[in-house]
């Protein structure tokens, strides 16, 4: 369950729509259950569960134009300080495992390298597991990774040398 609600979170990128989308594949898991064939990883067919509802729900947002109630909102408009800043930074959250600067790289990324990149190196899933899960050869899945980390390597640079992680001075 960790490992569907890490995958959730990383996906969603806050805790109430990571929940909703654990609670939406534990679901479909147990309805479609006879389906599952034994001896295969239940692991890569959970996180496709996920992946694929996390799909259908950005399809589906995307479709539809955001709806906002003006009473929702005009309490938030009015106050500008702090206090409101503290509760949407608050609501994105952070993983607990990563700092902020390596989660928000790792949300620019492309949805499928990012959960190519996820799934290898903070899930350390095999390469047949992601190509199960994300339904392309392994080929595919290796080049995603690889662009995935140049990515983030790119991206990460400062961040890098900041906390010496990296000697000398960016280039």
């Amino acid at each position: 369950m960790d490992l569907v609600y890490n995958m959730a979170y990383k996906m969603a990128g806050n805790r109430q729509d990571a929940e909703d989308l654990v609670q939406e594949t534990f679901l479909k898991a147990f309805r479609y259950f006879a389906k599952y064939q034994r001896n295969t990883n239940c692991k890569a067919w959970l996180i496709r569960i996920l992946r694929n509802t996390y799909i259908n729900r950005y399809r589906k947002t995307v479709k539809e134009p955001v709806k906002v109630d003006f009473e929702d909102i005009q309490p938030i408009m009015k106050d500008s300080d702090s206090k409101s800043e503290n509760i949407i930074s608050a609501e994105f959250g952070v993983s607990e495992s990563l700092d902020d600067q390596v989660e928000a790289a790792l949300s620019k990324l492309p949805d499928e390298y990012r959960t190519a990149v996820v799934l290898a190196d903070i899930e350390e899933f095999s390469y047949d597991e992601i190509s199960k899960v994300m339904e392309c050869p392994v080929g595919t899945i290796r080049s995603r990774i690889s662009r995935g980390r140049m990515m983030l390597r790119k991206e990460l640079m400062e961040y890098a040398y900041k906390y010496r992680y990296l000697e000398g001075k960016p280039s």
